[in-house]
């Protein structure tokens, strides 16, 4: 690493940045202690305005998201494993085995209106099969079904 005094770069570090992002990065700690305090958008856009930091307000908007992107997420979710017992379960319980399908099997239970489960199999509705499915009846010369 080098350790020589390097003026011109101290210089540079103490200005603000050229563009707008570099200055709203600069910036980010203060405009996102704001909206943590609860404060628009639009009002810090308007007080960055005032300040003299001229940008289009979709510009700003765009600015904050890919900031926000940036940052780490600020609470890790928990996995299920992990994840603290619910109130009616206590450490000595154990848990039934996680059903894939629960969801659903408890929506189709709980359907309202009419439940239409199908149709009948083809030999109730229609009798059943003579001569197979391939089977075709032709007459001979003397008009008989073969």
């Amino acid at each position: 690493m080098l350790t020589a005094a390097t003026p011109n770069l101290k210089a540079i570090s103490d200005q603000l940045p050229k563009t707008r992002i570099g200055i709203l990065r600069n910036l980010w700690p203060t405009i996102q202690t704001c909206l943590d305090a609860g404060h628009s958008l639009r009002d810090i856009h308007e007080s960055l305005r005032l300040d003299g930091i001229e940008m289009a307000y979709s510009t700003f908007c765009w600015a904050v998201g890919a900031l926000r992107q940036r940052q780490p997420a600020a609470v890790p979710r928990q996995s299920r494993a992990t994840a603290p017992h619910s109130a009616g379960e206590t450490a000595g319980q154990k848990r039934a085995p996680d059903d894939p399908l629960r969801n659903v099997r408890r929506l189709s239970e709980q359907r309202p209106g009419f439940d239409y489960q199908g149709t009948l199999p083809d030999e109730k509705l229609f009798g059943p099969k003579e001569g197979g499915r391939n089977a075709i009846q032709r007459k001979d010369h003397n008009g008989e079904l073969t």
